[in-house]
């Protein structure tokens, strides 16, 4: 109803895509500091810390994120395999449910 199905897919897909963007803010940012060093000498320490510990931060924080996402979507197959029950009787389960 509400756009819940396959939701461990789903935080699979925006941890791969938060990932993508945080790498890209690193390195224009970086850029942008880099451009400073004209004015701040002290900046292009920023610059360089950003463009090589931005990523590999940015790859372990969504470490989290896809993890989830992994739990999910195994815990609804180990439920679906528990159960008996197909994705599409699960849904309408779900659609049912008053909670």
């Amino acid at each position: 109803m509400f756009g819940f199905n396959e939701i461990g897919e789903k935080l699979k897909g925006l941890a791969k895509t938060l990932f993508i963007i945080e790498i890209i803010v690193c390195y224009l940012v970086g850029i942008v500091f880099l451009v400073r060093v004209v004015f701040v000498p002290k900046s292009i320490f920023i610059a360089r810390a950003l463009m090589i510990l931005g990523p590999v931060f940015a790859w372990i924080n969504n470490w989290v994120l896809y993890g989830f996402g992994e739990l999910v979507d195994r815990v609804c197959k180990i439920e679906h395999a528990l159960c008996g029950t197909q994705v599409d009787d699960y849904q309408e389960e779900d659609e049912d449910y008053d909670a």
